[in-house]
């Protein structure tokens, strides 16, 4: 199934620059991960204090801002579609109020790990999607996520990766940096030379 998102903004004729972007995987990035379960509903949302540093450093530096997330909740029928628009659209306003301005897009696969095809990360179909409907400069772009398989799609897009999280000696990890935390990241971005 091809990936999912929530806005469609039309394109005329003249597109500017390729622009970057930073890709944020959504629970365990932006959210609290729920262990063995689903965020379901807006009630269940809750934002990890690490995402808005991220958030903030991306706009000041004028990247594009957007969720990549896998949603196999659906496809499990665990949850419907419109469950999972409840939750963003609780996301989308509450970043919205706090920051100035909501996630520029939003893409989910609904897939099962088993389905075929697959939108699925690790493989890159939600990225390219988006790299091709924003015109994204995909090799000065980001993205961030707390599993293996966010660093795989990333790199697989082209663009650069961060993993949050303990994953032994890191030499065997596919991602150009890893750390312990959201706000180890933020602050090694924030020391990070333009």
């Amino acid at each position: 199934m091809p990936p999912k998102n929530t806005r469609h903004p039309e394109h005329t004729g003249d597109e500017p620059a390729p622009r970057p972007a930073f890709f944020f995987d959504r629970d365990g990035i932006v959210n609290r991960r729920l262990p063995g379960d689903y965020v379901r509903s807006p009630q269940e949302f809750e934002f990890l204090d690490g995402f808005w540093p991220l958030l903030s450093w991306a706009r000041q530096r004028d990247y594009l801002t957007i969720v990549i997330t896998n949603q196999q909740g659906i496809g499990k029928g665990l949850m419907s579609e419109n469950d999972l628009h409840h939750v963003h659209h609780y996301m989308q306003e509450f970043i919205a109020q706090r920051s100035g301005k909501p996630f520029d897009d939003i893409y989910y696969c609904p897939d099962l790990a088993g389905t075929i095809p697959n939108c699925r990360k690790p493989s890159p179909a939600m990225l390219l999607e988006a790299g091709q409907k924003w015109n994204i400069d995909m090799a000065n772009s980001w993205m961030i996520g707390d599993s293996l398989s966010d660093a795989q799609a990333g790199r697989a897009a082209g663009a650069q990766t961060i993993l949050i999280g303990e994953f032994g000696d890191n030499r065997n990890v596919e991602a150009d940096v890893v750390f312990p935390s959201l706000q180890s990241a933020a602050l090694w971005l924030a020391n990070l030379r333009d």
